[in-house]
């Protein structure tokens, strides 16, 4: 059921399968999803069916609309193997926060997480550049020392801006640290007060990236377990539309809350 609106989206309450046969064909620009992984005890961390759920992508996705999803070790595995046929490549989120402490002396800390990046036809791209300190025209870029085959040119002639931007890598790194650690004496009144809502939480500005970097401003973005909110948010600081499904009403509750702030200060992070 419709949860909250707003100008630029709309929060469903429900399961996702169901709630996603309601929307149109071909009307999503780009999907932003972090799937329940299924490897914690928590109620709502169940698995999607995968058949399922690339029927509803593919339905009612635009034939060129990219669909990113979060995944860690064997759950990246499964899902990639889910549509081996549209996966096209992988960026690694490195964490500022190692994980996994409670097993150090086993095997090594985790501060690492995949966005597996899937698409039919080519996407929207909008690389988001980096900087260097110094402009690229103090130093000598064209130097001819040899031939690439590959692409039948002279090695050393292929130059990036010269501006001092850096066309970003498929590794990123963005803080995960929200302030809270969840579980703790002060969960309950940190999850009131909009402090770490959800365990598996991810940072708007890391989500802002995403969707500056695979979508423009104006077009629809499509999270099918939206969790406290914050892809909402992102598309909201972005200049994006937005659907969010969240199936567990309290994090429902706490994404509504999280979107209003949004919307009265313009940004929240």
């Amino acid at each position: 059921m419709l949860y909250y609106e707003n100008p630029q989206g709309k929060l469903y309450h429900g399961d996702c399968l169901e709630l996603m046969k309601n929307i149109p064909d071909g009307s999503v620009d780009m999907v932003l999803c972090d799937l329940p992984y299924g490897c914690t005890d928590y109620e709502w961390d169940v698995r999607i069916p995968f058949e399922s759920l690339w029927e509803q992508y593919k339905r009612i996705c635009k034939t060129n609309a990219p669909i990113l999803l979060f995944g860690a070790q064997k759950f990246a595995v499964d899902t990639i193997i889910s549509n081996r046929k549209d996966f096209r490549y992988k960026i690694i989120w490195v964490k500022s926060k190692s994980l996994g402490f409670l097993d150090a002396k086993i095997k090594p800390l985790k501060q690492h997480e995949e966005i597996l990046v899937f698409y039919k036809k080519l996407p929207t791209y909008n690389p988001q550049m980096s900087y260097s300190y110094h402009n690229r025209d103090e130093y000598p870029r064209k130097r001819k020392i040899g031939k690439c085959g590959l692409y039948n040119v002279e090695i050393g002639q292929i130059e990036g801006p010269r501006d001092g931007s850096r066309y970003p890598t498929d590794v990123i790194y963005f803080s995960n640290w929200n302030g809270v650690i969840f579980g703790n004496k002060n969960t309950k009144e940190n999850k009131i007060n909009g402090g770490n809502n959800h365990p598996t939480q991810k940072p708007v500005p890391l989500l802002e990236y995403l969707i500056r970097t695979y979508s423009n401003e104006g077009e629809t973005i499509l999270d099918n377990c939206i969790g406290s909110g914050s892809t909402a948010v992102a598309a909201h600081n972005t200049g994006r539309k937005w659907i969010g499904i969240e199936k567990e009403e309290t994090f429902c509750e706490i994404a509504k809350k999280r979107i209003q702030e949004a919307a009265e200060q313009g940004r929240l992070l």
